[in-house]
């Protein structure tokens, strides 16, 4: 085990406040044997002095830089130029636990996956735990449940960064992230739940999500809506392409996104008025079915708010309210 050597991707663009954090915390990784592949995405701060001073320490780290070209298109940088057996991706923002590559390449060999989901915790000012995500053993996806458990966020999630990937298993199904103008990762995560034979998971929490406030915009906007649904629309190609059944799922996914779409615009927007603009945006490139969610394994959160959709007021304020009783 201690041999076998793992590549860590990390994508950065402007990252001068968090990157020496992330870096620490895979140069002290009980797991010796992995490179850090930082790929510096037209920062115009001090990413690439502080990565620079942390490479001259540290050999194992590798420094690319490349113009501004966005997450998914560093992430692929990341993939071809790497070394390792197996690729764990971590954000800028981000940090690992000490044992983290450790425990991944452990499990994932042990389970002998091609992919294995481990659990993370969201971490929040003062360094304070917010939420997390543990997977429970005893309520493991099958391989013909991969595809659906990945649309619907069930256990395979979007985000790639709780995972450890069999660098193989990528390469020769040509899975690479699309180089599209956002949510290029849940069309990454639901490619490879198409692929993949043997998804593994376990409850040990190694990722550390720090949300920072402005890190991503989230503020409403048409663009926003054409990016998320641009991501929609290449998902619906990949699963058309594998003749995936029942097609309802592919419809009621969409309606799933545009509910999170109105959500988010729910908690972001300065006041009622200016959520209700874009509520109308959003319904203006197509309608929210409850029927449709109904008859799709989405949780009781979004059917729920599919029979609200025909009253803006009520979504707003209970989002907000929602949104608060669970941050408590």
């Amino acid at each position: 085990m201690d041999n076998i050597f793992v590549s860590i991707i990390v994508p950065c663009y402007n990252s001068e406040m968090t990157v020496a954090i992330c870096i620490d915390s895979v140069t002290t990784q009980s797991h010796k044997k992995l490179e850090l592949i930082i790929i510096n995405d037209g920062s115009n701060d001090l990413t690439e002095s502080i990565i620079k001073e942390k490479v001259n320490i540290d050999k194992r780290i590798k420094l690319i830089n490349i113009a501004n070209s966005g997450a998914a298109a560093a992430r692929n940088i990341g993939i071809r130029s790497s070394a390792g057996e197996y690729l764990i991706f971590l954000d800028a923002d981000d940090f690992l636990e000490p044992n983290a590559v450790e425990m991944a390449l452990t499990s994932i060999i042990s389970y002998g996956s091609e992919v294995h989901c481990f659990g993370y915790r969201f971490i929040g000012s003062k360094n304070k735990p917010i939420k997390g995500r543990m997977y429970s053993t005893k309520k493991l996806p099958r391989p013909k449940k991969y595809p659906e458990d990945a649309l619907f966020d069930i256990n395979i999630l979007s985000v790639p960064w709780n995972k450890i990937y069999k660098k193989e298993f990528l390469i020769s199904n040509e899975i690479f992230f699309p180089e599209i103008r956002a949510n290029e990762d849940m069309v990454f995560s639901r490619h490879l739940s198409l692929m993949a034979k043997n998804i593994s998971f376990s409850n040990d929490v190694l990722y550390n999500a720090v949300v920072r406030e402005g890190s991503v915009s989230r503020t409403p906007s048409k663009q926003h809506i054409r990016a998320t649904l641009e991501g929609v629309a290449e998902v619906n190609k990949l699963y058309s392409a594998a003749k995936y059944e029942p097609a309802i799922h592919l419809a009621g996914y969409k309606n799933k996104v545009m509910i999170r779409i109105i959500y988010d615009a729910a908690l972001y927007s300065s006041n009622y008025e200016s959520f209700k603009v874009f509520y109308l945006e959003v319904l203006y490139f197509g309608e929210v079915d409850s029927v449709v969610l109904f008859n799709s394994p989405v949780s009781a959160f979004y059917k729920v708010f599919g029979l609200l959709i025909g009253f803006p007021r009520l979504i707003f304020y209970s989002s907000r309210l929602f949104n608060k009783i669970i941050r408590n």
